[in-house]
C-alpha cells in the first residue's frame, strides 16, 4: 500500500509543493481512512445475502486503467541508477 507521502513524492514530480492546491489535496489523501468501512459493510452484506455479483469485465477494465495511470509515473529505480536516463522507452 502506498503511504500518502510516498504518493506525492510520485506524483507532484515537478509541480510546486508549496501550492496551496496540492497542499490541500495533500492533506485530505493523509486524512482519508485506509478502509471504507461503509463499502466494506455493504459488500460483506451483499455477499451474506447472495446477492454480490462479480462482474469481471469491469474488474478487468479497472486494472487496465490502473496498469495505465502507473505506466506514466517515473520508475525509481531507473532515476537512482547513474548513466539512466529515466526514460523506459514506453
Amino acid at each position: 500500500m502506498l503511504r500518502a507521502d510516498r504518493v506525492g513524492s510520485l506524483f507532484y514530480g515537478g509541480a510546486d509543493l508549496g501550492d496551496p492546491t496540492l497542499i490541500h489535496l495533500e492533506k485530505t489523501v493523509r486524512d482519508l481512512p485506509q478502509v471504507n468501512e461503509s463499502r466494506v459493510s455493504q459488500i460483506r452484506t451483499a455477499i451474506e445475502q447472495g446477492t454480490y455479483t462479480v462482474r469481471p469485465q469491469h474488474i478487468a477494465d479497472q486494472l487496465l486503467s490502473l496498469e495505465h495511470a502507473l505506466g506514466h509515473l517515473p520508475d525509481p529505480a531507473e532515476s537512482d541508477s547513474p548513466g539512466k536516463s529515466g526514460d523506459s522507452g514506453k
